[in-house]
C-alpha cells in the first residue's frame, strides 16, 4: 500500500530555495525584506513543491484579512482565464481572492462596495466597461488602497491600468495584409466597446504608415458574433467589397466569415479576414482565420507585479501597455484577387 505524500511545509520550501524559513515567511506574508531574486526563487520552490500557505492559520494570526478584491463581468473567456491565473499567483503570495460580479443592472461601483466592505488590501478590476470617470471616482472612494484596471486602456490619476498595446497589434495586422498586396482594407469597428477607440486609432494609423489612408474605411460593427454577422450583411447590401477586412475581435471575424460564406463570398479568395484575440474558435477548421494573440497569463503576470509593488508602498505608475502576442497566420488571408480593387458583390 502506498503511503500518502505529506503536504509540503514552509521548511521544505526554505530548504529547496536555499534560504531561511523566516525569509520564506517574509515572502508569503507579503512584507518587504526579500530581494527580488530571493522572492522569485522562493515562489518557484513553492510552485515546484505544490506548497500552499494555510489561509485559515494566517487569518487567525492577523487582525486584517489578506484579500484582493476582484470585479468581473464574466462575459469573456479571456477575463475568466485572467481570474484563474490571478488566483494562483496571489495565493502563492499569501493572499486570497474575493470576486464580485458586475452586470448590466449591477454597476462596478456596487460590486466594488461589496469588496471594500471586506477590508480588501487592493482592488483589481478585470476588463471594466464603466466610463473612465466612474473608475476614477471609485479609486478616490477606495480609501487609498491600490486600484488596478486590468485589460483596460485608461490613463487616469490614482489608477494603475494594464492593457495590450492595441495600436502595435493593429500595425501588425494591417502590415500582414499590406505585405500580401492588399490596399482596399476595411475595418469592422468595435463601436462603443471599451477597447474600440485605441484599436480604431491603431487601424487608421497603420493604414497611414502603409500609405493606404485613402483606401481604408471604418464600418461600425460591435464585439459579438451577431454584430459581426450584421456588419457582413451591411457590406453585402452595400454592393461592393474590399479585398480584406480587419475585425475588431475574433467573434466579429466569426460572424463575418459565416455570412460571407453563406452569401457565396469566398474567404480568402474574394476577401481576406483577420481577427483579434486568438480565441480557441479561431482555429476551427471551417473558420481557421488569421488573428493576433492576447495572452492572459502575460497580462496577469504584469498585474501581479504591479500589485506586489503597490502593496509594498510604491506609487501608482498609471497606464502600462503590454506588447501584443504573436501574429497567428492561418488560411483566411492570401494575396488579393486579380486586380486587387473593390469588387461588386454581384460581379
Amino acid at each position: 500500500m502506498t503511503t500518502p505524500r505529506r503536504p509540503a511545509t514552509m521548511r521544505d520550501v526554505a530548504a529547496r530555495a536555499g534560504v531561511s524559513r523566516s525569509l520564506v515567511s517574509t515572502v508569503f506574508r507579503g512584507v518587504p525584506g526579500a530581494s527580488p531574486a530571493n522572492r522569485e526563487r522562493i515562489l518557484q520552490a513553492a510552485a515546484d513543491l505544490g506548497y500552499r500557505p494555510d489561509g485559515r492559520a494566517r487569518q487567525l494570526r492577523s487582525s486584517q484579512r489578506r484579500v484582493i478584491g476582484v470585479t468581473l463581468t464574466a462575459t469573456q473567456p479571456f477575463h475568466v482565464a485572467m481570474v484563474e491565473a490571478l488566483h494562483d499567483a496571489t495565493e502563492l503570495r499569501g493572499y486570497e481572492l474575493s470576486i464580485a460580479l458586475s452586470t448590466d443592472t449591477r454597476t462596478i461601483a456596487r460590486a466594488a462596495d461589496t469588496l471594500l466592505a471586506q477590508r480588501c488590501a487592493a482592488l483589481v478590476l478585470i476588463g471594466p466597461s464603466a466610463p473612465d470617470e466612474e473608475i476614477v471616482d471609485l479609486a478616490e472612494a477606495s480609501g487609498g488602497i491600490p486600484v488596478i484596471a486590468a485589460d483596460r486602456f485608461l490613463d487616469a490619476p490614482g489608477v494603475d491600468a494594464v492593457r495590450i498595446d492595441d495600436e502595435a497589434a493593429m500595425l501588425q495586422l494591417v502590415g500582414h495584409l499590406a505585405h500580401l498586396g492588399h490596399k482596399d482594407i476595411w475595418y469592422a469597428d468595435g463601436a462603443g466597446y471599451v477597447s474600440a477607440e485605441p484599436r480604431r486609432r491603431g487601424f487608421v494609423s497603420a493604414m497611414a504608415v502603409h500609405g493606404l489612408s485613402e483606401r481604408g474605411r471604418v464600418i461600425p460593427a460591435g464585439a459579438t458574433l451577431r454584430e459581426g454577422a450584421a456588419v457582413a450583411l451591411t457590406m453585402l447590401d452595400h454592393g461592393e467589397l474590399p479585398t480584406a477586412v480587419v475585425a475588431y475581435n475574433d467573434w466579429v471575424a466569426c460572424g463575418l466569415i459565416d455570412v460571407f460564406t453563406r452569401g457565396g463570398v469566398r474567404v480568402p479568395e474574394d476577401v481576406s479576414i483577420v481577427g483579434f484575440d486568438n480565441i480557441p474558435e479561431s482555429a476551427l477548421p471551417h473558420l481557421d482565420f488569421t488573428t493576433i494573440e492576447q495572452r492572459s497569463d502575460d497580462l496577469t503576470s504584469r498585474v501581479v507585479e504591479i500589485l506586489v509593488q503597490r502593496l509594498a508602498g510604491a506609487p501608482s505608475t498609471g497606464l502600462q501597455l503590454m506588447p501584443p502576442g504573436p501574429l497567428v497566420v492561418r488560411s483566411s488571408t492570401s494575396s488579393p484577387r486579380p486586380g486587387g480593387r473593390l469588387r461588386s458583390v454581384a460581379g
